[in-house]
C-alpha cells in the first residue's frame, strides 16, 4: 500500500475531504445540525443526545482523518462525513455547527461558523485568550445567531434546586467549589498551551461558571495562586486557588487539585447567604439548609444528571424562538469565560 504521505509531514497537510456525495433532502422544519470532533466526547456523550432531537436533522460530521467520522456516519445514518472541517464551516447546507474538538481550535472554528450564519455550540473552554474572545464576542453579535458554550453543570437538574433555593437572597453569597481531579502527567495534551490551554481554561472553567450563574452578578476581580514547586512530579499549575469577587459583593473560591487521594470525592460545591446553605456532590446529591431545620435532601437515584440533555433542549428551544441570538445564557458564559482567561494568565510561566 502505497498512501503518498511524506515522511515527517503533518497529517493536516494531506488531509482530504472524504465526503460522501449523498445529500439529506431538505426540510424547513428540521434544523440542519453539523459536528467537527469524533473524541470520547462527542462519541459518548453529544451524539448519542442529538440523535434523539426530534427537530433535528444530523447532516455532517468532521474529523481530523476522516476514519471516526465515516464510523460515526454509519451508525448515525449521517449523511456525509469529512476531514475537512472548513466544509462544515462553510457549507450552505448546514443551519448549526457544534464543535468539539480541542480546545485551541474552539474559536476561530466558532467564529467561522458565525461569521457564516450559523448558529454555534462549542464545548468549553470558548476561547484561549481575550483577543480570540473578543474577536468571536464580534462575530457572533453580527451575526445575531444563537451561541452558547457547554457549560452543562448550571443545566442540571440538583443545580437548578440551588439557584431556587437561594432566588430571593437580598444579600451577598458566598460560594465554595472543590474540584478533587487526579494527576495528569505532563506530556498530556490539555498541558499543551496551544492544542489545550492548561487546567483552568480547560476544567476549572466550569467551576468559574456554577458560581457565575449561582450568584447571577458580573465577576470583577479574580486572583489566583497555585502550590509551590518541589522535586516531586506534582504540577503546580494544576493545585490551584481562584477567588472571585462579584458586583453585588458576593465572593466565590475554587480549589482545583490534583494532589488528593483518588477515593475522595471528585467534587463539592457549598453555597451560603441569609442564614441558608446548600451542599453539592458529585452530581448525586444536593442537601438545603435553612435556620435550625433538617435538611431537604434530593438525589439522583440511578444515573447523574449532568445537565447535558438539559443544556441541549435550552440550546435548540433557543433556535425555534425569536429573537437575536443573545440567549439568557450568553452573557453570564461570555463572563465565566474572561474570567477564565484572567485566572489563566496569573500563573502561566
Amino acid at each position: 500500500l502505497e498512501y503518498g504521505v511524506e515522511r515527517g509531514a503533518s497529517p493536516e497537510e494531506h488531509s482530504t475531504s472524504i465526503s460522501q456525495a449523498s445529500k439529506a433532502p431538505k426540510s424547513t422544519d428540521l434544523t440542519r445540525v453539523a459536528i467537527i470532533g469524533a473524541g470520547s466526547f462527542a462519541t459518548n456523550i453529544m451524539l448519542p443526545l442529538l440523535a434523539k432531537q426530534k427537530a433535528v436533522r444530523l447532516c455532517a460530521i468532521a474529523s481530523a482523518h476522516g476514519v471516526k467520522a465515516a464510523a460515526l456516519s454509519k451508525k448515525y445514518n449521517i449523511p456525509d462525513y469529512t476531514s475537512r472541517a472548513e466544509e462544515i464551516l462553510d457549507s450552505k447546507e448546514i443551519d448549526c455547527v457544534f464543535i468539539l474538538t480541542r480546545h485551541g481550535t474552539h474559536a476561530a472554528f466558532a467564529e467561522r461558523a458565525l461569521s457564516q450564519n450559523k448558529h454555534v455550540f462549542v464545548e468549553k473552554p470558548l476561547a484561549l485568550s481575550e483577543e480570540s474572545l473578543a474577536s468571536l464576542i464580534a462575530a457572533q453579535q453580527k451575526s445575531g445567531k444563537v451561541l452558547m458554550v457547554g457549560f452543562n453543570r448550571r443545566f442540571s437538574p440538583l443545580f437548578q434546586r440551588i439557584k431556587e433555593f437561594f432566588s430571593d437572597r437580598r444579600q451577598p453569597m458566598a460560594v465554595h467549589f472543590r474540584g478533587n481531579v487526579g494527576y495528569r502527567p505532563p506530556e498530556h495534551w490539555l498541558h499543551d498551551p496551544t492544542d489545550g490551554g492548561g487546567v483552568i481554561l480547560g476544567e476549572a472553567c466550569h467551576y468559574i461558571d456554577v458560581c457565575r450563574w449561582l450568584v447571577g452578578s458580573s465577576i470583577t476581580a479574580v486572583d489566583t495562586q497555585c502550590v509551590g514547586s518541589s522535586k516531586t512530579k506534582i504540577i503546580p499549575e494544576d493545585n490551584v486557588s481562584l477567588s472571585l469577587r462579584f458586583e453585588d459583593g458576593s465572593i466565590g473560591h475554587i480549589a482545583y487539585l490534583s494532589n488528593g487521594a483518588t477515593g475522595f470525592g471528585r467534587e463539592r460545591c457549598e453555597v451560603h447567604a441569609e442564614s441558608k446553605s446548600a451542599v453539592w456532590e458529585d452530581f448525586n446529591t444536593v442537601k438545603l439548609y435553612k435556620g435550625l431545620g433538617r435538611p431537604r435532601t434530593y438525589r439522583n437515584r440511578l444515573i447523574p444528571r449532568k445537565g447535558y440533555q438539559e443544556e441541549l433542549d435550552a440550546f435548540f428551544a433557543a433556535l425555534r424562538g425569536p429573537g437575536d441570538g443573545a440567549a439568557q445564557w450568553l452573557s453570564g458564559q461570555l463572563d465565566s469565560s474572561y474570567a477564565a482567561v484572567r485566572a489563566a494568565n496569573r500563573i502561566r510561566p
